[in-house]
């Protein structure tokens, strides 16, 4: 039972869990948005909660990246955040490596930016053992927990908080328009777009041509589009 009073599923791994609701004094997780993969947030204790990380899209295991939206924090109070099914068995955490956040309320006060943020971070293994469907086979693997703790410094904000830089499909896609936009006024360079393939989730997968415009239309101006290099 969680801190509302609802029933959390017996099975803390189960798929069918989902994202707790907003305790009387708690807080709100949301992920129902790009990139986000938080499946289960379940109430401990005041101030700490255990979270369950979706799978990467198309398997049923790669748990290791996070990112999802808490709100309705209380400023000044420090929260501890346990992700209990990452799967590494080591982990940057324990040498120094915070997490990322990102404050709405700071960026509309005209300081929009990723941080990183964190005290008493430590990885570790855990007592949860993965499924051989998620391990291939192999029974009896253990999932690890990355801990930590943030403490919010406003009131009404709204925070997101991510293993590291957030980068998704819609930033790359701006990134190739203002690209797209900047070298059609650039007659030196040479530059196409196209699609290579669709990705499993219905994305297109993007190949892109740059390189310098021949100087000649001779053997020796062609010969510059004889050499290309795919990534």
């Amino acid at each position: 039972m969680n801190g509302d009073g609802s029933t959390l599923n017996s099975n803390p791994m189960s798929p069918k869990a989902r994202i707790s609701n907003r305790t009387a004094n708690g807080l709100k997780f949301n992920s129902l948005f790009e990139c986000g993969n938080l499946r289960k947030a379940i109430w401990v204790r005041q101030h700490e909660y255990d979270l369950i990380l979706n799978s990467d899209v198309n398997c049923n295991h790669h748990h290791q990246w996070f990112y999802f939206e808490v709100s309705n924090m209380t400023p000044g109070v420090p929260y501890r955040f346990n992700v209990i099914n990452c799967e590494k068995p080591n982990s940057q955490f324990n040498y120094g490596m915070q997490p990322v956040m990102y404050s709405i309320k700071e960026a509309m006060q005209g300081r929009p930016s990723w941080k990183r943020s964190g005290t008493k971070i430590c990885y570790y293994r855990n007592h949860f053992s993965r499924s051989s469907a998620a391990t291939g086979g192999q029974k009896g693997k253990s999932y690890f927990t990355l801990s930590f703790s943030i403490t919010f410094q406003d009131e009404d904000d709204m925070c997101y908080l991510a293993y590291h830089y957030p980068y998704t499909y819609t930033m790359l896609q701006a990134h190739l328009w203002k690209l797209e936009s900047n070298l059609k006024e650039l007659n030196n360079i040479y530059y196409k777009r196209q699609t290579l393939c669709q990705t499993l989730g219905g994305n297109s997968c993007t190949l892109l041509t740059i390189t310098s415009n021949p100087l000649t239309l001779d053997s020796d101006g062609i010969q510059q589009f004889s050499k290309f290099c795919l990534f």
